[in-house]
């Protein structure tokens, strides 16, 4: 079918319609715009793949807190508060809800980026393919960090949230964690 009207912006074309279109750019125009863009390119490779575990990722990203605060913050909480009582004002639950944030990110994310990176490598071989572009070594790894800083920012979102639905995240500032 053709197109008319002004030409959509590259965000918005349909890659399929514009390669059977013929007027796909230019080799060289592409591999110059890999090598500006070839970190989002393959931040979107690894987010896209991701997307096939959305359902236990999303179960582990709420589950994971939710359990956390039952367990350390009400379970624990409640002996705690029994035989301490607060201290300083503050409730156990509120005291140990943003280091059960912190440690649950950086085990999660050493989790994403030790083993799946090895196996990239050895097993998989997912980063061959890549390799072979003109998107260069750097591009990919600082790519799959992003990719991977990206999921962690969105499941610290998500604890938060249950600390907030917990009461553990008093004040407005305390998104900061």
């Amino acid at each position: 079918e053709p197109q008319t009207g002004p030409p959509a912006s590259t965000a918005e074309v349909d890659t399929n319609r514009l390669a059977y279109s013929g007027r796909a750019p230019a080799h060289r125009q592409m591999a110059r715009r890999a090598r500006r863009l070839g970190v989002w390119y393959y931040a979107e490779t690894v987010l896209r793949a991701m997307r096939a575990y959305v359902w236990p990722i999303l179960f582990y990203a709420v589950g994971q807190p939710v359990l956390y605060m039952v367990a350390m913050g009400i379970g624990l909480g409640a002996l705690v508060s029994s035989g301490v009582g607060a201290v300083d004002g503050v409730d156990y639950l509120t005291f140990v809800a943003p280091a059960l944030l912190v440690s649950t990110v950086v085990m999660s994310v050493t989790g994403e980026m030790t083993y799946p990176v090895m196996a990239g490598f050895k097993w998989q071989r997912l980063y061959h393919g890549p390799l072979a572009s003109p998107v260069s070594p750097a591009q990919i790894a600082v790519g799959h960090l992003l990719a991977v800083v990206i999921r962690f920012v969105v499941q610290s979102l998500i604890f938060w949230l249950v600390m907030v639905a917990f009461g553990a995240a008093p004040g407005a500032w305390s998104f900061l964690v």
